[in-house]
């Protein structure tokens, strides 16, 4: 019988109470330790100037093994801009001047 294990979630709370969720996709050992690593880039940090704050953060590991937990951080953090800003997450990435993402699929078109 297969484990159910659910997906760790990274909880940021800033100094007036505002809380960013982010998720990471599947358990890792080491992802405790691996936030934990990046608390001081982040306290008395603006939490809603989420690229700045990143850039703090990538400069200490972006990589394996800090991976999982970079992304988590960002999620949160973007979360906490949105909370903040009261929109919701694209609208205060979009006010941050975040890159665009185009979106596209690798899945075989099918032909008319």
């Amino acid at each position: 019988m297969r484990r159910h294990r659910q997906e760790p979630v990274v909880r940021i709370v800033t100094d007036e109470g505002i809380s960013g969720f982010g998720e990471v996709k599947q358990y890792k050992p080491d992802l405790k330790r691996s936030i934990l690593h990046f608390c001081e880039a982040l306290i008395g940090q603006d939490p809603t100037n989420v690229e700045r704050v990143m850039l703090r953060i990538r400069q200490r590991g972006a990589f394996k093994p800090w991976g999982s937990a970079v992304s988590a951080i960002e999620m949160a953090l973007w979360d906490v801009a949105g909370e903040a800003a009261g929109v919701p997450v694209y609208k205060a990435a979009r006010r941050q001047g975040a890159a665009t993402v185009s979106a596209s699929t690798t899945a075989p078109c099918a032909r008319r």
